[in-house]
């Protein structure tokens, strides 16, 4: 896993999920104040290969990246 990937994918997703809590706030169950928990935990996902890619937010972050929406597009993207 390449950190830059990792950094890349998180800055990406950060912006995704801020939009995604902003827009649809009840589809979650925490606040935009408790984002940087989130994201922390998040990041621990990435890297352990345990991340839930189903959410509105992560669906984005693919998208934007230009990443198919599977777990095995997501580790090429994170391991190149």
């Amino acid at each position: 896993m390449l950190e830059n990937r990792v950094v890349e994918f998180m800055s990406v997703y950060k912006e995704e999920l801020a939009k995604a809590v902003k827009q649809f706030p009840n589809a979650y169950v925490f606040t935009m104040s408790e984002l940087p928990k989130v994201l922390e935990r998040m990041e621990v996902c990435l890297r352990k290969g345990t991340v839930n890619i189903e959410s509105r937010a992560m669906r984005a972050t693919f998208k934007r990246l230009g990443i198919k929406h599977t777990y095995k597009a997501l580790k090429e993207f994170l391991d190149n």
